[in-house]
């Protein structure tokens, strides 16, 4: 099977998001050995990629659904990371199944779990994986993505984002990018966010630990926005307007 290494610690990986066995909210976590016990067919050989940094980012639509993504960034930085590298690709785009099966009845799982806690009907859909580099500098990038139906809770001209994941961990390397629709302003947020950009908060495994209850967004759109008290915004963009590669489209490098 192939073999991702998380941090430069070697361990066994079928790319997958775990629900801990907690009380309600759950917690959600990254597991990169999770399935390590799992074999993959006998023709996948094995192969040793380096990840440096995991990020979640999450969409967020005015109808409560949620665009996930969870990225994998790998520094390629020799050659034998980036054989390797293109050769985990290879194999990607010609056995997505191989890769999407085992993550996409984990993240059903994990939506299940959110939909018996919430007692919000949900749905998770249309998993892909894809694999790709982007630069500058150079980074192997391995994407998984898929549609979190009922993600958020929708109310008059407001969005509530959070109790999903009430609890989520992230660890050093991992952060969480939640973006919301324009026209939509932050009228409360718990923590404080790391990072606040236009229309999306990051919050550092490096900096942030969640409690119970946490990450929570209130999202306000339109006329309302503006006649709340204090009109709390989006806290702006991280001062040159452009993002450090945690959305889905950007390719700058990671920073932790």
């Amino acid at each position: 099977m192939w073999v991702l290494r998380s941090g430069r610690v070697a361990s066994a990986v079928v790319l997958a998001l775990v629900v801990l066995a907690t009380a309600t909210p759950f917690a959600l976590a990254l597991a990169p050995d999770a399935v390590a016990q799992q074999r993959a067919p006998s023709t996948f050989a094995q192969q040793r990629v380096d990840t440096d940094s995991v990020r979640l980012v999450v969409s967020v639509a005015a109808n409560g659904t949620a665009s996930w993504e969870v990225q994998y960034w790998t520094r390629l930085d020799d050659e034998n990371t980036t054989t390797a590298f293109e050769s985990l690709r290879t194999d990607v785009e010609s056995n997505p199944e191989t890769y999407t099966d085992r993550f996409a009845s984990r993240m059903r799982s994990t939506v299940a779990a959110a939909e018996n806690s919430t007692g919000r009907e949900m749905n998770a859909t249309g998993f892909a994986v894809t694999a790709e580099t982007r630069t500058p500098p150079q980074y192997g990038v391995v994407v998984y993505a898929f549609e979190w139906k009922g993600f958020a809770a929708v109310g008059d001209d407001t969005l509530r984002v959070g109790d999903a994941i009430a609890g989520i961990f992230l660890d050093e390397r991992t952060r969480l990018v939640v973006e919301w629709p324009t026209g939509y302003t932050v009228s409360e947020i718990e923590p404080e966010a790391d990072e606040r950009r236009a229309d999306a908060a990051v919050w550092r495994g490096s900096e942030t630990s969640f409690v119970s209850g946490e990450p929570h967004l209130l999202l306000t759109s339109g006329e309302r926005a503006t006649t709340e008290s204090g009109t709390a915004g989006s806290g702006g963009s991280d001062g040159d307007g452009t993002a450090d590669g945690d959305g889905a489209t950007a390719d700058g490098p990671p920073s932790h």
